[in-house]
């Protein structure tokens, strides 16, 4: 079964490259290993027992990914009203997630994965705390600049050629997400100057250049330097005890 599912997951990489409804010999073919994956998960409940087979979430998830895959590509396949091919894609890359369960089967990886997930619970602590300030800033930006920045708005087009070759008039204060999604970007320093370009130029003022550098400073200098030193020192503690 191990050979499957990395045969799957290349031929759902192939298909992924394609434009266009699956094709009917895809769409074959992963009934076939929906069908397998069933069968499989069948025999190892016989097997071994339906308390222990389910006892296992990797076992569970496998099963359940196996299952919903094989419904929906019958129910599409049948003669009914709804035959869109492309929700395929998306049913098939769930399930591609398989493949990555067998690297846990590698002793190496394994212990990697159990590492992470012990350090899962210090390190969401401090991504929390970094979640915070990004939320707060956002939140800001939406009462700063909410409603300002629209596509093709004249004083853009004037002031911010950088702005608007890179279109990045999604990149807005309009809404809480988009303002998140803004400040992350910001966090990560991708382009921040451009989009403070942008930002200025539909405020009409410079003033508005001041949210930009107080967040460079207090997120990015200190709070994102802060938030990865601790990280490390909680992963050397951890590889120490």
């Amino acid at each position: 079964m191990c050979v499957l599912i990395v045969v799957e997951f290349l031929l759902v990489v192939v298909e992924l490259e394609r434009k266009g409804a699956p094709r009917h010999s895809y769409v074959a073919l992963e009934m076939t290993f929906s069908s397998l994956f069933c069968v499989e998960a069948m025999l190892l409940v016989y097997i071994v027992g339906y308390t222990r087979f389910f006892r296992s979430w990797r076992r569970t998830f496998q099963f359940c990914m196996s299952l919903v895959g094989l419904v929906v590509e019958v129910f599409v396949v049948a003669p009914t009203t709804y035959n869109d091919r492309n929700v395929l894609r998306y049913v098939v890359l769930l399930r591609t997630i398989r493949a990555f369960f067998l690297l846990y089967e590698i002793p190496r990886f394994h212990r990697v994965f159990r590492k992470m997930w012990r350090l899962f619970e210090p390190f969401s602590a401090v991504i929390g705390l970094l979640g915070m300030f990004v939320a707060v800033f956002a939140s800001v930006g939406v009462h700063a600049f909410g409603g300002l920045i629209w596509e093709d708005k004249s004083t853009i087009l004037d002031n911010a050629p950088n702005y608007v070759s890179a279109a990045y008039w999604v990149l807005n204060f309009n809404d809480f997400a988009g303002a998140y999604i803004l400040t992350f970007n910001l966090l990560v320093v991708n382009d921040w100057w451009v989009i403070m370009e942008g930002t200025v130029a539909a405020a009409g003022s410079h003033w508005a250049r001041l949210y930009f550098i107080v967040f460079y400073l207090l997120c990015v200098i200190i709070i994102l330097n802060i938030v990865v030193s601790v990280m490390l020192s909680i992963t050397k503690n951890g590889e120490e005890s």
